[in-house]
This record gives C-alpha cells, sequence and structure tokens, in this order.
C-alpha cells in the first residue's frame, strides 16, 4: 500500500488555508473599500473602477452560459429583470439577471447605490453574452461605457455619443400610458412596454421591434437595458 508522507498533506492543507486566507482578505479588503465609498460624498472613479473589476473577476465563469438573441429574437427579452439575494450581496447593492421570456440568462446586472453622496449617484454593470456595459449615474447624466471605452451620455432618455452634441437615440413616453417609443432620427427602432400592461407569466419588454443593422441593434439594446434596469426594478 502506497502511503503518503504526512508533510505533504500538512503541506497541501497549509496551502489550501493560504489560498482561503488570501481570498478572505481580498473580500475584506474589498467590503472595506466599498464601505469607504459608500460614507464619501461621491465616489473616486479609482474605486468605481475596482468595483467593476471585482465584479468582472467573479462573474466571468458565469459569462459563458449566457444566452444571445439573434437579431429577428430581440422582441424575446423579459421586461422584469431577475433579483439573487445571495450573488454579490452587500449594502445597497442589487443583483441578478436579464432573461427571456423563456427565463432563459441573457446577462448578469449589478446596481450600486451610494445614498450618501451629494447627488443622485449609482453605479450599474452589465455582462452579456457579447458586451460589457458600465451605466454610472451622476445627477441627471448616466455616463456609458461599452466594452471599456465611452460610449455616450443618458439624460432624461435621450441617449448623446461620446463627441456629439445631438442625441442619436431617445425614449418617448406614449399618451396611451402602456409604451414607450425608442426613435433613432424620424424611425421607431422599437416599442418598450410599461411594467403591467400584460398580465403574462414572464412579460416581454418590446411590443415591436424593427432593427435593420448591427449598430441599430447595439443602439436599441444599450438604451432597453438601461431602462429596464434602472426604471423598471421596482416591478419587482
Amino acid at each position: 500500500m502506497h502511503l503518503t508522507p504526512l508533510f505533504i498533506l500538512e503541506g497541501s492543507i497549509v496551502a489550501m488555508a493560504a489560498i482561503v486566507t488570501v481570498v478572505a482578505g481580498i473580500a475584506t479588503v474589498t467590503t472595506q473599500k466599498l464601505h469607504a465609498m459608500l460614507s464619501t460624498a461621491e465616489p473616486k472613479d479609482k474605486g468605481l473602477q475596482t468595483l467593476v473589476k471585482d465584479w468582472r473577476s467573479i462573474l466571468k465563469d458565469n459569462r459563458g452560459g449566457l444566452t444571445k438573441l439573434k437579431r429577428a429574437e430581440l422582441d424575446l427579452l423579459a421586461l422584469e429583470p431577475a433579483v439573487d439575494a445571495k450573488l454579490l450581496k452587500a449594502k445597497y447593492r442589487t443583483v441578478g439577471t436579464l432573461q427571456s421570456v423563456y427565463r432563459e440568462p441573457l446577462g448578469y446586472w449589478v446596481k450600486q447605490e451610494f445614498p450618501k453622496a451629494k447627488r443622485a449617484f449609482r453605479l450599474t454593470y452589465l455582462s452579456t453574452a457579447a458586451h460589457e456595459y458600465v451605466f454610472t449615474l451622476r445627477g441627471s447624466e448616466t455616463h456609458v461605457t461599452l466594452d471599456g471605452q465611452p460610449f455616450g451620455v443618458i439624460e432624461r432618455g435621450n441617449l448623446t455619443l461620446a463627441g456629439q452634441v445631438q442625441p442619436v437615440v431617445k425614449l418617448v413616453p406614449q399618451r396611451d400610458g402602456r409604451t414607450v417609443h425608442v426613435d433613432s432620427g424620424d424611425e421607431t427602432l422599437g416599442i418598450l412596454l410599461r411594467p403591467g400592461v400584460r398580465a403574462q407569466l414572464v412579460p416581454r419588454a418590446f411590443e415591436f421591434v424593427d432593427v435593420n443593422t448591427d449598430a441599430e441593434r447595439q443602439l436599441l439594446e444599450l438604451i432597453t437595458y438601461h431602462y429596464i434596469l434602472t426604471e423598471n426594478l421596482h416591478a419587482q
């Protein structure tokens, strides 16, 4: 019978303990940083970047299980985001998944509030099968990055691309009180539904979708994700 030397076993145990200690140490440092950010008048960009980096690292192993809808399937996006109370649990934080109407996971999102900031401040992170979005609310403006690069600013439902002055996409609430148009120029890329207008087990986000290019799809998805995650979370 082959016996494993005791010192090897002890070495493995020590190594495992060291790994656990390191992981616990990282978690403690991250928690301390978050507490510090929550107590300040306004979080610093470096601290926000650290939070996003941590979330990305933790969620990256799950990204391979996400479904990407084809362009003709965009109307299968569910209106209400699912919330996971155990994932990345922290103070003033909400986490969950975007889903299809068939409950397929389409993206992981994290929403961190900063209630002690002097102006409205919120960090929202979303990782899909194709892209990574970061929405940073500062006052009335939401600054958007796409795959780590500045993309534009959303203000009062209008998306203006970085370096431009005129909105490229607008959310236009309709008088019927049940829909919101996603307009780009003279075109309506999609018609979003408001919560509660359809008695469905898993309500659809869209009543209508009409995108013909990847660029149109990107604009529609980005503004829709922002709508669902920031204006529609009360539907939970």
